[in-house]
């Protein structure tokens, strides 16, 4: 009786750790279940008035892209360009 209590339970640990794996596999593969495709395009904010930059990016929104960083040129003082993206068809 003992022996079949203990065959049982190697039996759940060996089920269940082979579920959590294929868990763990199929989050570790699929950081892109449903294949999708972007484009990204950059808007050089230098020199420019924030009512203007705001005015391009809305105007990009609308559009259907969407705001996902920014960064400075190296070496250009007051540099600003922003990143945005939108999803291919």
């Amino acid at each position: 009786m003992k022996n079949k209590k203990t065959i049982l339970i190697v039996v759940l640990v060996v089920v269940l750790s082979f579920g959590v794996h294929l868990l763990m596999a199929q989050t570790q593969t699929s950081t892109n279940p449903r294949n999708e495709r972007w484009e990204y395009t950059s808007l050089n904010a230098n020199n420019m008035q924030n009512s203007r930059i705001l005015e391009r990016a809305n105007r990009l929104g609308s559009e259907g892209w969407e705001f996902v960083a920014s960064y400075a040129e190296e070496g250009v003082a007051g540099s600003r360009v922003l990143i945005f993206k939108r999803r291919l068809p």
